[in-house]
């Protein structure tokens, strides 16, 4: 039986890593099989004297995370099962693997892959992806569904909104190393039309888009390195609008089909990252054009061009610890818009170790935006110049003394954000203060360890003050004569006043438990009671309630099991 299933996870193996080439010597001397990971669950329940209207009653989720290693194949597996998305009656459930051997990996199901920031980065996949970066070689290629259909009736009281199926595909072609590399990257991902209902379409515009890019690293020495994404995306937001009809285009129909619809658009970005002894210098430039979009990567901002700049040291043997930094950004860079708008980002951090015990941060950020002319000159009546500054002290002093260990925390923040233009009336001149301090006390021989904390904030504006305090108390204690049990016990308390018209007061309340047996089995228990008291002193938008949240879970880690090479010695016969 165990030769049975031990044929079977090596078949498997071999099934999706498509080792054509490799060197196999190796696999005498590699243990036919050992598993590690994990499986387990999370289960919650919720109720609340409001009402469950925003929020789902019961949360459960399932999820598996095991290694396969079969004479040196590693074969990862990943399940994940949730009922608690935002319908609380569409389960989602996701399963993949990526099997590696030596050079090469294979990832199935529900995956993700890296081919640079502007081009596919990150995003999951539900398909197949290959990776095999060998000596000078980088191969990157993955094909599947970026987004799955959802196609409701109509007729239903709440159906979903409705999306079309994504297909993409991409592939990374580079050589070099870690170090010192160049990519060519072709990215391609279009929506079918065909996965929803007739009665959606309408509604869907559908996409489509190619994106070229190239991504490379050059490193000099240990003291410099300078690193470059840039990339074109041929990007359609409407793919139901009419073609193009161009003998010049004729040859790139059979890869995109242009539309009316469709645009060309440039993006990219270079660094360079210095290291001269304790001193580290990073610049970087950044270019995006308007509407540059890629359905590879996460949303991020486009139409502008931004300079940054970045010095970290070190001084007195690495006891004062100092950060600087500069960053400048502008819109309109194809200088079509009305106006332009700037901003700048600055900040420093200084980190002192004054003495063995006692650390001082201080630090400065600061925030500068403004409006000049584009196409149209702008006048003082609507132009935008705000100044924003935020200074925060943050001292701590750590005491031990034999099985005491005190911990002392303070922070001082201040914020101040103006208008700079007396020609605009503004309201969002805000000024906040907010200060707070923190102990923790550890007593070693009782394994237990007792938190207490303040915060205050005020902030003020031409038409609102606000004010708060808060005071939280914690406690945590390990039980049982290897400390298996963990317990614990915390409360906040909350004031809060709002123009002295809006007063609150809330109460929460946590308790919890946490038990761990043979470093194998985990299961925890935690309940969770907040109480909200807001009065307005004209009886209006007055709120109260309780909520209550109770979780439970339980987690196997998998003690490494390890079938050695002799327990198998037939199969090397």
């Amino acid at each position: 039986m165990k030769k049975s299933i031990l044929l079977l996870l090596l078949a498997l193996a071999f099934a999706t890593n498509s080792l054509q080439g490799q060197d196999f010597s190796q696999l005498r001397s590699s243990d036919p099989l050992k598993i590690t990971g994990s499986i387990g669950t999370q289960n919650t329940f919720f109720t609340s004297s409001n009402g469950l209207g925003y929020r789902s009653p019961f949360s459960n989720n399932l999820f598996m995370n095991l290694n396969f290693s079969v004479y040196g194949f590693d074969v990862p597996l990943a399940f994940y099962y949730a009922n608690n998305n935002s319908g609380f009656t569409h389960p989602f459930v996701q399963f993949g693997m990526s099997p590696r051997y030596k050079a090469l990996q294979l990832h199935l199901g529900y995956r993700s892959m890296n081919f640079s920031s502007y081009t596919y980065s990150g995003l999951n996949f539900l398909g197949a992806g290959l990776e095999y970066n060998w000596k000078i070689i980088r191969i990157g290629v993955f094909a599947g569904t970026l987004n799955q259909a959802v196609s409701d009736d109509p007729l239903l009281p709440s159906p979903r909104m409705p999306m079309y199926k994504r297909n993409a595909v991409g592939a990374k072609v580079g050589i070099g190393s870690a170090n010192n590399y160049l990519d060519v990257i072709v990215f391609k991902a279009k929506d079918d039309t065909n996965s929803v209902l007739p009665s959606w379409r309408q509604q869907l515009a559908g996409l489509e888009n190619l994106v070229v890019g190239t991504s490379a690293r050059v490193s000099i020495g240990n003291f410099l390195v300078i690193s470059s994404d840039i990339a074109g995306s041929v990007f359609s937001n409407d793919i139901h609008a009419m073609q193009l009809q161009a003998e010049e285009l004729d040859p790139y129909v059979s890869y995109f089909t242009p539309r009316f619809s469709t645009t060309l658009r440039y993006a990219g970005d270079v660094k360079a990252n210095l290291r001269l002894g304790n001193y580290n210098l990073l610049t970087t430039y950044r270019y995006i054009q308007p509407d540059y979009y890629s359905l590879g990567t996460s949303f991020f901002n486009h139409n502008l061009q931004s300079l940054g700049v970045n010095l970290n040291t070190l001084f007195f043997k690495n006891r004062l610890v100092v950060g600087l930094s500069a960053h400048g950004q502008e819109d309109n860079v194809s200088k079509r818009q009305l106006y332009t708008n700037r901003a700048m980002v600055y900040n420093a951090n200084v980190t002192a170790r004054l003495t063995q015990n006692f650390n001082l941060t201080a630090s400065y950020n600061g925030f500068n935006q403004n409006q000049t002319d584009g196409r149209a000159v702008i006048t003082d009546s609507v132009r935008i110049d705000r100044l924003m500054h935020n200074f925060t002290l943050a001292p701590s002093l750590n005491i031990v003394k034999g099985n005491l260990a005190h911990g002392y925390s303070g922070n001082l923040n201040l914020s101040v954000n103006k208008n700079q233009n007396p020609q605009v009336q503004d309201f969002g001149d805000i000024n906040t203060l907010a200060a707070g301090l923190g102990y923790n006390l550890t007593i070693n021989d009782r394994n237990l360890n007792v938190m207490a904390s303040w915060n205050l904030q005020n902030s003020s504006s031409e038409f609102h003050k606000f004010n708060s305090n808060n005071l939280g108390l914690g406690v945590t204690k390990r039980l049982l004569p290897e400390g298996n049990l963990n317990v614990s016990l915390n409360s906040n308390l909350s004031f809060s006043n709002v123009n002295e018209e809006m007063k609150g007061l809330s109460v929460m309340t946590s308790a919890g438990a946490a038990y761990t047996y043979n470093q194998k089995h985990s299961a925890n228990l935690r309940l969770n009671l907040t109480n909200i008291n807001n009065h307005n002193r004209e009886g209006l938008y007055s709120v109260s309630g309780t909520d209550m949240t109770i979780g439970v879970g339980y987690t196997y880690t998998f003690a490494p099991l390890q079938v050695r090479s002799s327990a198998f010695a037939p199969l090397h016969k």
